[in-house]
């Protein structure tokens, strides 16, 4: 079967894009991936490498009435959080063969196959994933909501459809890096779609989309190439807040196994975009900063 996913980043995400297509490519036999580039920067690169199965889509071509009047009163994260939705529904209208699709955030990564994810679906029409924060879980689904929105799968079915475009006039209407009722960016308006839409499948392998907030107290381990989290082979993890500096020097809440094998894959996305352009800057930052969510975390990893 062919795997369909999709993903958007700019020039800052470049380095981690590029990750994600090479974690897609190791593991998925027949795919296609389509990249919708924020900025000219980002899909002149991609252009020049002319990666195998992946679809280039220019922002500019998605780009209506709607989603200009918005993009000068928020800032780039925001911006692309609203084009989510956009991202989704354009693909499933431009290419109607397609039957499903998964959203990816950039910062994702395959370590194993997704076929287990496939054969949750069955007769469902949306797969989410919940965060399940081992820590403080109750108060944190309150301020990140109860579902990640970096992994979204749909169906291309009526039931999606009409879930897409109510979240997208909703992202349109309000879609900011801030707490204000019961809203947080895009993905706080997950938590209302089992109540709004027929099936909606929370997944049950507890090894996809897993992020640094479920990896306090986890046992990780290797075994044949293979990476298991509390014996669950991992599928995909969610790099969230991983930060790379020049030099190759890249910071981080854990250094483990998981991350280690990430890091040699930006190590290779960088190395081939310098291929392409040497004075291509991007991608890198300038200190750390550690955001509120994980601090407790980090202090836990390293007491």
């Amino acid at each position: 079967m062919t795997y369909n996913f999709c993903t958007l980043f700019d020039k800052n995400y470049l380095y981690k894009g590029l990750a994600l297509y090479y974690s897609i490519r190791d593991n998925c036999s027949d795919f296609r991936l389509w990249i919708l580039c924020m900025d000219d920067a980002s899909f002149n690169i991609l252009q020049e490498m002319s990666l195998v199965n992946v679809e280039l889509i220019p922002l500019k071509r998605m780009e209506d009435e709607k989603l200009l009047s918005v993009k000068q009163i928020r800032n780039a994260g925001e911006y692309s959080w609203t084009t989510k939705p956009y991202l989704v529904l354009y693909i499933f209208e431009k290419y109607p063969n397609t039957e499903t699709l998964i959203y990816l955030d950039a910062d994702l990564f395959f370590f194993s196959s997704p076929a287990p994810i496939y054969e949750e679906l069955k007769n469902n029409s949306i797969i989410l994933t919940p965060h399940y924060f081992i820590k403080g879980g109750k108060e944190l689904e309150k301020k990140r909501g109860k579902y990640n929105a970096g992994f979204i799968f749909f169906k291309n079915d009526k039931i999606s459809k009409k879930c897409l475009l109510w979240w997208r006039e909703k992202c349109l209407e309000w879609c900011y890096h801030r707490l204000e009722n019961g809203k947080l960016g895009d993905q706080m308006y997950l938590n209302h779609w089992q109540r709004l839409f027929k099936k909606i499948h929370n997944i049950k392998h507890p090894g996809v989309n897993i992020g640094p907030w479920r990896l306090v107290e986890s046992a990780i381990k290797e075994n044949n190439n293979k990476i298991f989290i509390n014996e669950t082979p991992l599928i995909l993890f969610h790099f969230h807040n991983l930060q790379i500096f020049p030099k190759l020097k890249i910071y981080t809440n854990r250094n483990n196994i998981i991350y280690k094998r990430y890091y040699k894959e930006l190590k290779k996305a960088i190395n081939n975009v310098k291929k392409v352009d040497q004075n291509f800057k991007f991608g890198f930052s300038s200190k750390p900063q550690i955001k509120t969510i994980i601090k407790h975390q980090i202090a836990k990893l390293f007491k």
